[in-house]
């Protein structure tokens, strides 16, 4: 039993200290998107529920207003960063694919300057 919960200890420490940290500006800023709605809300719950999902990501989640559409994104500093994170979100959301990386930059130009809110749910609008 002490033997199980001493590597319990050390694998949840490996996991904290490589948790992801979000970017410092919107051009080295690269996403995972993690699934889309239509309504706002039901977005806004399943950015929720990452927390409890997937607690290193808790921070990390946002949404993005793209084709009515509202896109529920996980932001990593860099293409690498989330391509090493993708086998974690692939586990839990499955079907997520190379190709659902994005740089944010070309994906939704300027999207930290278009931060809108509706229904008090904060979200980033895409041209």
């Amino acid at each position: 039993m002490i033997k199980h919960l001493k590597i319990f200890i050390l694998t949840l420490l490996l996991l904290m200290s490589s948790k992801p940290k979000i970017a410092n500006s919107q051009d080295d800023t690269y996403g995972i998107v993690f699934g889309s709605d239509r309504d706002v809300q039901d977005a806004q719950y399943e950015i929720e529920q990452l927390a409890m999902t997937l607690p290193e990501y808790r921070s990390l989640g946002r949404l993005f207003k793209k084709d009515n559409q509202y896109y529920r994104v996980i932001l990593f500093r860099s293409e690498e960063e989330a391509e090493r994170n993708l086998n974690t979100v692939s586990q839990v959301y499955g079907f997520i694919r190379r190709d659902d990386i994005r740089n944010l930059q070309e994906w939704c130009p300027n999207w930290l300057q278009n931060a809108r809110t509706e229904q008090t749910i904060r979200y980033y609008d895409c041209p």
